[in-house]
């Protein structure tokens, strides 16, 4: 689907249309692999790819390092194309009477960069405004954590489980979503269901056989099973094959060798 918006944003550059003005918004719980499809499509594109973290968006006028308004011109600059991944996109929470003055700057911010107001920032020009708008993709997403556990309680109930558990449709009724950045992304919302046990298995094979080890059905079932308890998802997957490269290693690299571990 990611792919698909892409590509229409592109052939309307390439017919001389007007270009669209939309933002993609993946929903998905912790764990569920959007940065990892988002990265995936970029490459797979031969675009650019530069990640942000809501919760580490440093405002412009920061006097200890670098901004990422100013990190975020130098991508732009240095790439022909690209994708600017925004994470934890739920941490853009509605603005209240108990919202602080930062807070408040940091989301008029963010917004700014959605809405294309970014050549009055700091190492912005008119030109590379420009350049983001009809070059570059914006991709948000958000576990919104509270929404997927609530709809977990109530789909177990009725015998349901964790895996290819959908919250889209009560997610719009109950308005999960801000109104400022439902207005952002529009219709384009992409959910990344949960994985099922069977695709935490096939992972967890496919990472013992890239490292040389025996098959181990009983261990790998069971780990499946912790992760999927855990709700962790890919990250569980990450998690078991660091723990199962080390186990590999006859001497544990020290800090300075962690260039040699093979992902």
């Amino acid at each position: 689907s990611l792919r698909l918006l892409i590509h229409a944003k592109r052939c309307k550059l390439h017919a001389g249309g007007i270009t669209p003005t939309f933002h993609t918004l993946i929903l998905g719980p912790s764990g569920s692999g959007k940065s990892h499809v988002v990265r995936a499509v970029a490459k797979y594109e031969g675009m650019g790819f530069y990640e942000i973290n809501v919760s580490s968006w440093l405002p412009s006028g920061s006097r200890t390092q670098k901004s990422t308004p100013e990190r975020l011109a130098a991508f732009v600059d240095s790439n022909r194309s690209g994708i600017i991944f925004l994470d934890e996109a739920d941490k853009l929470h509605p603005k209240s009477e108990h919202t602080s003055d930062f807070t408040r700057y940091l989301i008029d911010e963010v917004f700014g960069l959605l809405d294309g107001r970014v050549s009055h920032w700091e190492s912005w020009s008119e030109q590379l405004a420009n350049k983001l708008k009809h070059d570059y993709f914006i991709v948000l997403a958000g576990a919104w954590q509270q929404a997927y556990t609530e709809a977990f309680l109530s789909h177990q109930i009725l015998g349901g489980t964790w895996a290819n558990l959908s919250i889209l449709e009560g997610f719009l009724e109950n308005n999960w979503l801000p109104t400022e950045l439902l207005n952002r992304v529009s219709s384009h919302l992409i959910e990344i269901l949960p994985p099922e046990t069977s695709d935490i298995v096939s992972r967890l094979r496919s990472v013992r056989a890239g490292l040389g080890l025996p098959e181990d059905h009983a261990g790998i079932e069971k780990e499946a099973r912790e992760i999927m308890e855990a709700q962790k998802g890919i990250r569980g997957i990450e998690e078991y094959l660091i723990t199962e490269w080390f186990k590999t290693q006859s001497n544990c690299p020290t800090p300075g060798d962690a260039d040699d571990i093979p992902f």
